[in-house]
């Protein structure tokens, strides 16, 4: 089993190339949160602090929030696949490659885009790591600057109705 997560842009999860419905925010409000440290064990509290961000400002909390917490580890455990997240060292983790979370990737695509002089290999080099969709465009404009707005696959896909400013 094979996990990508999308988290520029909207939140998504693909299970060996096929799109995975996390049903609510609050569970992928967990999975992003996850996602942020692959594989690495993430506190309950912390999870709870990311799930109830407003908490300490009066916003609402779940009864048991330590509990809810268990409960939207298991239901993402069910949508994900059972070795997706583990229970480990008192919190949680999510089992996915750190290549496959966009984020840390598209920082490695920025740092490596940023030493190329010619803005055509900067644009092939950003071209085949950010495809237009899925936020494709906010990665290709935050992380290949040098590439900017003149590039061809750039004014495509603003051109083609998909961009919401």
């Amino acid at each position: 089993m094979t996990l990508e997560v999308r988290l520029l842009g909207a939140i998504e999860v693909y299970r060996d190339g096929r799109r995975v419905e996390l049903p609510g925010d609050r569970l992928r409000t967990l999975l992003a949160y996850l996602a942020l440290a692959p594989g690495t064990s993430r506190s309950i509290d912390g999870i709870v602090d990311a799930l109830w961000p407003d908490a300490e400002l009066g916003g609402e909390m779940p009864a048991d929030p330590r509990q809810t917490v268990h409960t939207y580890a298991s239901r993402t455990r069910q949508a994900l696949g059972p070795a997706s997240v583990i229970s480990r060292d008192g919190g949680y983790a999510l089992m996915v490659a750190p290549l496959d979370v966009d984020v840390p990737s598209t920082e490695r695509v920025g740092q490596q885009t940023s030493g190329i002089r010619s803005s055509s290999q900067r644009e092939r080099r950003c071209s085949s790591a950010f495809p237009m969709g899925s936020g494709g465009r906010h990665r290709w404009e935050r992380h290949c600057p040098g590439v900017g707005k003149q590039s061809a696959p750039l004014n495509r896909y603003r051109d083609s109705g998909e961009v919401r400013e």
